[in-house]
């Protein structure tokens, strides 16, 4: 039996912070905009930050290790899906997320360049 490594906590962690973003977006697209500080919509978000959470965990054990650039970008990237707390212009928190994400992107590419 093969142990569960870091590589795969990261991907499922990833996996369920999409899944957790689609239920958000299904729910939302049928019920009216509740109060961004209600319990029912604090409720709805947690799945959505328990996965973010989880993988700056995982950043956060693996850092100073070989690969903390590349949980560095992950978890830089995974933060865009915060974008449904955002208001009203969601567009500005995805775009400082994916430069902040693109930073560690070129630090991976510069040190695999000569590799």
């Amino acid at each position: 039996m093969r142990s569960v490594g870091l590589t795969d906590l990261k991907a499922s962690s990833v996996f369920r912070g999409f899944t957790s973003q689609r239920s958000f977006l299904l729910v939302s697209t049928k019920a009216k905009k509740p109060d961004m500080s209600s319990a029912a919509f604090m409720q709805l978000l947690k799945p959505l930050q328990e996965a973010i959470t989880t993988i700056s965990d995982i950043k956060d054990k693996g850092r100073k290790g070989p690969f903390d650039n590349q949980l560095s970008a992950v978890a830089e990237s995974i933060s865009v899906l915060a974008w449904v707390t955002v208001d009203p212009k969601p567009h500005k928190h995805v775009e400082e997320t994916l430069s902040s994400a693109q930073y560690y992107g070129n630090r991976i590419l510069k040190e695999y360049k000569e590799k």
